[in-house]
């Protein structure tokens, strides 16, 4: 587990070094990011940890946070990916690639996600009967 926590806030500190310089929000917003991302990293592991005592109400809590958490997490780490692969494939083709993906060709796309539902830890059956 002491691995999986290590890799959990290494993949956050990256994603916390490539974003943060680019972030628009002033020291104000980079702080609330930054203390964002500490929290999710803390967070995480909660939706593990929480399934051995799947009785109590607080444990449904925590393993809710700690689902959201590691939802928002994979996303964000997912487009961050996606941003430095952009960016990289950018730098090499020499401002081509990175013309072509520009903001204006991008407008009037939507972004849809996806997803179902599985009754658990987090959803019990009576929400959605």
């Amino acid at each position: 587990m002491l691995r999986l926590f290590a890799l959990i806030v290494l993949l956050h500190l990256y994603m916390g070094w490539r974003l943060l310089p680019d972030i628009p929000f002033g020291t104000g917003g980079i702080v609330a990011i930054v203390s964002l991302l500490a929290l999710s990293a803390c967070v995480m592991p909660f939706g593990q940890f929480a399934r051995g005592n799947s009785h109590s109400a607080l444990s449904d809590h925590l393993a809710g946070a700690g689902f959201v958490a590691m939802g928002v997490f994979s996303s964000l780490l997912v487009l961050t990916l996606l941003r430095d692969v952009v960016l990289l494939a950018g730098f090499g083709a020499s401002g081509w690639l990175t013309n072509a993906v520009s903001l204006q060709r991008l407008r009037g796309f939507s972004i849809v996600q996806i997803s179902d539902v599985h009754v658990g830890t987090t959803i019990k059956s009576g929400i959605l009967s």
